[in-house]
């Protein structure tokens, strides 16, 4: 998320689904890790792991001129080529207009 929860502190939250009345588990197989990206703030030199990569990359695609972590994992080189909108296919630039307009009917409603 972009956008703190009430008084989170927390960067990483891992969120179980439990049953509202009774508050037991409803399944050790569901589960939601919530990431709020305001709270992460290192630089790209100060990021250390994969998972820091991951993190710093996706709170800066916005303003990113170059995709980091190139030489670290092919991963953030596709990373980069699918960033680039202009080169999706039209079906994948159909569902890309589609979690846009969820995204933003979300934050502005």
């Amino acid at each position: 998320m972009n956008f703190l929860i009430n008084d989170n502190v927390k960067l990483r939250t891992n969120v179980i689904l439990a049953d509202r009345e009774t508050s037991e588990l409803f399944s050790d197989r569901m589960r939601k890790i919530v990431i709020v990206l305001p709270l992460f703030r290192k630089e790209e030199h100060e990021c250390d792991n994969d998972f820091e990569h991951w993190i710093y990359t996706l709170k800066n695609m916005e303003t990113l001129k170059r995709i980091p972590f190139k030489a670290h994992k092919a991963v953030f080189k596709k990373l980069e080529e699918t960033a680039d909108v202009a080169s999706l296919s039209k079906e994948e630039h159909e569902r890309y207009q589609n979690s846009v307009n969820v995204y933003r009917t979300h934050i502005y409603s």
